[in-house]
Order: structure tokens, then sequence, then C-alpha cells
């Protein structure tokens, strides 16, 4: 995760007597400063805007003013103070820096990359900013470039977990997974990384002879429903797989193939011998781009959620779709799109949509007049298992929500999914499949935040799937 750099009132005070700086501003910057530290950014901006007010040229307070406001997800804003800050100070390297990282995050990457390379010139010898550098590098594409950047940052600064993390990230990007998956592990070193006791001895590979291994919950549904398919490989090692899950997945997994039972997060019995996050089982068993166990499907719904799941279906061709991922995932802005990027869709004869969403996004239904067009389930979908008795019924799922593309995908549904320009590691670079999942398709934008000319080629490509559809329906 790329940082910004305040800048520290102990030097501006410094700074100020050399300077001439009025004595009112240093203050205002000292008091900002202090408030800023301690986490409380409204103080710290109040401050801050009082430094300037009392000093216009006041570089410092506008790139401090720039930090508090990325920090409350206020990019725009915070763009503007670091415009300011460098209109008064073109050799501030953080400064740069943190500009850089905020275009990123606004989706601006060329810009961001202009910035951050300003700031490797001006400090070459920061580890942080060839980092950030190589943060915005990949999310252009530019991958080989990208891994000079964080051996860089890793020769000034090993102990650098956030740099190594996003190495190890950039590798499974490239279908490296040899050194992906080892270099992955990195994330139980990230400051936000979601540590759990260690109960259990972890579990290095090597055969269970009737052990009980412990495979437990640890990052988003996606990732488990991703990797829920190594389950079985596991099995084989001659063990006791117990499966630890997320309440809204737990009926789901029951049917896991290899799990002996499907327990709650945090109800693990004591008696098992090893255990292992399943996030780092691809990496325990040396899984290669080639030796991806890929076969569909292998989830299925449950019987029960089909009973209680019936949906009535029409004629022609019915597809599931979903606008909105998670709305607190950091990336959510450039990962989420909204209905009306949607509506387009549905001007097509013979396509019937059904809505999948079940959080609060569902409301746009409504707001965007849809209620004709578009059947809203979310309502009756209370875990993944009844999602699963749906999308079993579906022809079709066009989702952003990632999480819905790895169920249809992990059932062999046919599922596209729709993904920035910038996307994770697992949608990989430069193709439209992906080899997790056979029955996929992905619509990557061309252009950073350009929904609308990935949801033409959608439209077309909707266009001759539910014609070709049709064809065969006749033919039968």
């Amino acid at each position: 995760m790329d940082e910004d750099e305040p800048t520290m009132a102990k030097a501006e005070a410094a700074a100020a007597v050399q300077t001439g700086v009025p004595d009112a501003a240093a203050r205002f910057f000292a008091l900002g400063s202090k408030h800023h530290r301690r986490g409380d950014l409204k103080a710290a901006l109040h401050a801050y805007a009082n430094a300037v007010r009392h000093d216009r040229r006041h570089a410092n307070a506008y790139n401090n003013m720039g930090v508090a406001l990325r920090s409350m997800g206020k990019l725009e804003a915070a763009v503007a103070c670091y415009d300011r800050a460098l209109a008064l100070n073109r050799a501030g390297a953080g400064t740069h820096s943190n500009l850089g990282n905020a275009l990123r995050g606004l989706g601006r990457y060329a810009l961001a990359a202009i910035h951050l390379g300003e700031a490797v010139k001006l400090a070459p010898r920061s580890a942080e900013t060839f980092y950030n550098l190589g943060l915005v590098l990949r999310d252009l594409g530019q991958l080989d470039d990208a891994l000079r950047c964080f051996e860089k940052s890793l020769a000034t600064r090993r102990d650098h977990p956030d740099c190594v993390w996003d190495q190890a990230l950039t590798f499974l990007m490239m279908g490296d997974f040899e050194r992906g998956f080892p270099a992955y592990e990195a994330r139980w070193n990230l400051a936000r990384a979601r540590k759990r006791p260690i109960r259990h001895p972890l579990w290095d590979g090597s055969d269970l002879d009737g052990r009980t291994i412990v495979l437990h919950n640890e990052q988003g549904f996606g990732d488990m429903i991703q990797f829920v398919r190594f389950v079985p490989l596991v099995a084989e090692r001659g063990g006791t797989v117990v499966l630890e899950v997320q309440p809204e997945l737990s009926h789901l997994f029951e049917g896991v193939r290899g799990a002996s039972r499907v327990v709650l997060d945090g109800a693990v019995e004591d008696e098992a011998d090893v255990a292992a996050p399943l996030m780092s089982v691809p990496g325990i068993l040396g899984t290669t781009l080639e030796t991806i166990p890929a076969e569909v499907p292998y989830l299925a719904a449950p019987d029960v959620a089909g009973d209680r799941i019936r949906v009535h279906f029409g004629a022609g061709c019915n597809v599931g779709i979903c606008w909105a991922g998670k709305i607190t995932h950091a990336d959510d802005r450039n990962r989420s799109c909204s209905l009306a990027h949607f509506v387009d869709l549905m001007g097509l004869a013979d396509v019937a949509f059904h809505s999948l969403q079940v959080d609060a996004g569902r409301r746009a239904i409504e707001a965007q007049g849809c209620e004709a067009l578009v059947t809203d389930l979310g309502g009756r979908l209370h875990d993944f298992a009844d999602t699963a008795a749906v999308i079993s019924q579906l022809d079709l799922v066009i989702t952003v929500d990632t999480a819905v593309a790895h169920l249809a995908g992990a059932m062999g549904r046919p599922v596209w999914v729709l993904i920035p320009f910038a996307a994770d590691w697992r949608w990989m670079r430069d193709r439209e499949d992906n080899p997790w999942y056979p029955t996929m398709r992905v619509f990557r934008q061309l252009r950073p935040g350009d929904w609308a000319e990935l949801m033409a080629r959608v439209k077309e490509a909707l266009s001759e799937f539910a014609a070709a559809r049709e064809k065969t329906l006749r033919s039968d």
C-alpha cells in the first residue's frame, strides 16, 4: 500500500527561523502536525488552513493538507493541495510522490507515473518513491519495469513488507506462480494483516498420515470460493480435512469434495494436528500456471437452497447481473460501476435480466427506473448457497462483483466478469479468458474508468450470445 509523506513540524520550525515564515503560520503548522500525528485529521486540516491564511506560500502546509485529505478519501481535493504545494516548490520529492499516489487512486495512471518518476529523480535513494512508482507502472501493465522498481526499493530498505507483498502480486499477475505464491506469504507481515492466534502447527505439504488438518478462512468471499478447489488435493495427502469458513459460505461449502466437516469461523476443535490458511495452500503444494486444478464444477447449489430459491424464468435468454462489489473494498471506486452502465443492455430483445445484488446497491433499480426491466432477486438471497441456486438456473451471469464471478465460474456456468483497467492479479493481463475458470470471459477496460466503451463490447457480445442460444433451442 502506498503511503503519503507529511512534512513534520520540527523541521518546519527550524526552516521558519531561516526563511522568515510568519510566526503565526509556523504555530498553526506545528499545531496541525500535532493533530495529524494523533490521527485527528479534521483538526489537522483546520490548523493547516489557518497556516496558509497567514502565509499563502506555505508549501508544506498544502502538502500536509493533501496527505490528510487523501487519508479521508477526498482525492480530488488532495490533488489540488499537492498542485498548490508544487507550484510553490517544484523540488519537493515527497509532494511529487504524494501527488502520484492520489492520482493513482483516481485512476489517472499516466500522470501519476510522471510525478512518481520525478520523485525518483529528486530522491534516488528513497525506498518509498521507488515502491510507489512500481505500483503505478504495474497498473499501466509495465510489469517488468514495476519489478525493477520494487527491487530498487528493497535494495534500499529490506524490511519493506508492503513492497515484498506487491512484488508477489506482480509475479502472480505475470503467471509466475513459482515465485509468486511463496512471496505471497509476505501478507502476514503487513500492518493491516488479519492475524489469528496460532493454535496448530503450519502444514508443510507432507503426507498427513491420518492427521486432522484445518484449512481456515482468511480473506474475502471470492478468495475462499476460488481456493476451495484445493481441498480435494489436501485430502489426498491422507488426512481428515476440516474447513473453517464464514457463515455466508457455510451452506455452499458443505458439499465440497474432500472436506470431512465444515465449521464456522473460530469454531475449530482443539484436537486438530496441523492447519493452513486456504490462501497458502497453492504455495504449499507448489502450484504453477500449468497445474492449476481448473476442473469445474467444483461447487454446486445445495438441494435445500434449490428448493427454496426456485425462480420461474420466462422464455428467452435469462441473465443475472451484478453491478457493484463490496463498498468497503479499498479499491471499490475503481472496481465498481453503477446500474446506469447496464441500462443500455436492457434494450436487447428476448433477454431477461435478474439482479443478484444483495446490498444497498439494490436501491439503484428503482432510482434508475428499471423495475420493469430487471427482476430484483436480492431480497431472497441470504447466503451464497441461495445465490448459487439462482445461478444454476440462469443462462449467463454478467458481473462486476468478483465474488459472484468466482461463484459462477466454480459452478461451471457461463460468466462474464467486468474488470477495471488496473485489475487484481487473478485476472492476469491482456487476455479474455482465465486459467482458473474455463467458462469465464473477461471484459477489461481499455482506458481507466471507461465503463461505457466496455459495456458497448458487452452489449454486442450479449446480442450474439442470445442469438446463438435461440438458434440452439430451435435446432433442438
